[in-house]
């Protein structure tokens, strides 16, 4: 019985988690197609996490194994989504000026974490 309500428990989080991740990409994928002329705050940017950055890889790779191609793959195109210069080009002339620093770091911190999980993945 035990057993059976941990391995409930378990693919409650992993439906979850990817429900959460669906939202985000349909977040990111709204953000790109909305006006050129909207200003955007730090709050319309879909943040890969809540509070920590540390939640970000449960988010985001909550379905795919970590040793695939897939893995790699994506995160590589995690990487020039967060990439900041590429932010930049994108969406940085929409940036609010007063919240534009707080973003940008945001955007660094989120691109350096990336940047670790692809370097240690190479090893």
């Amino acid at each position: 019985m035990r057993k059976k309500y941990e391995e409930n428990q378990r693919r409650d989080r992993e439906n979850y988690n990817i429900h959460k991740k669906k939202v985000y990409t349909e977040k990111w994928s709204k953000l790109l197609k909305s006006n050129e002329d909207d200003i955007l705050t730090y709050s319309d940017i879909p943040w890969p996490f809540k509070k920590e950055i540390s939640e970000m890889k449960t988010l985001l790779f909550c379905d795919i194994d970590v040793k695939s191609d897939d893995y790699r793959k994506y995160l590589r195109e995690l990487q020039k989504q967060w990439h900041p210069d590429k932010f930049v080009q994108k969406l940085g002339h929409r940036l609010k000026p007063e919240e534009r620093e707080e973003i940008l770091n945001k955007v660094k911190e989120i691109s350096q974490e990336l940047n670790k999980w692809s370097e240690s993945s190479m090893e």
